[in-house]
């Protein structure tokens, strides 16, 4: 007689119970991963974009190396790091280069771009920060705020109209994505005018928000040369919002 593996499913039921097992643990490792790139993404943005502000600014103003702006831009950048090393930490992993190598970036580069007409933009992100980095590099522009999309949303109800709305897609109380779903109803030229950041979707609503709008995501982290670029073409091809 042909011995039967002890370790087998005695039945098609106990395999797809076993599938279905081995499939949820996958799913989960895929959500935790998820997860992983959205925390990590938000500080590494907040590192870019004040990095950027920066070095843009020294740039312009080497004799004035203690201006407040820059100490503050530089300050926060380094809380960022620190926040990412505590999460690679937390996660039990490390990060490093291998023997002998280095790791190098290319110079980041300065706008020489004319400055164009003020925008009224809104930005809404729930790393108060990376709000703060996203508006010293929209400092061109007529910039206001909010960490959450009830207050996003309030201003709207009061009247409040801009000419471009930057808004994170992954927030506590009101995500991004339901924040556009209101203004659909409420105001629907400012729902047009809607630039959506992501650090990572890490919902099935989510990814299919972000997968009906091509192109019109941007993965954090991302540099403050492309956020102007995308803020000023929709601006410039909208009526304003005065």
């Amino acid at each position: 007689m042909q011995d039967v593996p002890t370790d087998a499913p005695a039945d098609a039921a106990d395999v797809a119970q076993s599938a279905a097992s081995e499939g949820g643990e996958s799913s989960a490792r895929q959500r935790g991963y998820a997860k992983f790139a959205h925390d990590v993404n938000n500080p590494l943005a907040i590192v870019l974009s004040n990095l950027e502000f920066a070095v843009a600014e020294l740039s312009s103003r080497a004799d004035d190396l203690a201006a407040g702006e820059i100490v503050e831009a530089l300050g926060e950048a380094r809380q960022a790091v620190e926040r990412i090393r505590d999460l690679v930490v937390s996660y039990g992993n490390e990060i490093a280069a291998g023997p002998g190598t280095t790791m190098e970036s290319e110079p980041m580069p300065v706008s020489t771009r004319p400055v164009p007409q003020k925008a009224r933009v809104l930005v809404v992100d729930d790393e108060p920060m990376l709000g703060r980095a996203v508006s010293r590099g929209l400092r061109d522009h007529e910039v206001t705020v909010v960490t959450s999309g009830a207050d996003a949303l309030a201003l709207f109800q009061n009247g409040e109209r801009f000419d471009v709305v930057l808004c994170d897609l992954m927030m506590p109380g009101m995500p991004g994505f339901d924040l556009y779903d209101q203004l659909r109803i409420l105001a629907p030229d400012q729902a047009d005018r809607m630039i959506f950041m992501t650090g990572g979707a890490t919902t099935t609503r989510a990814r299919e928000f972000v997968a009906s709008r091509p192109g019109g995501v941007l993965q954090k982290p991302v540099s403050m040369d492309m956020v102007r670029e995308t803020v000023e073409h929709l601006f410039r091809t909208k009526k304003t919002a005065r």
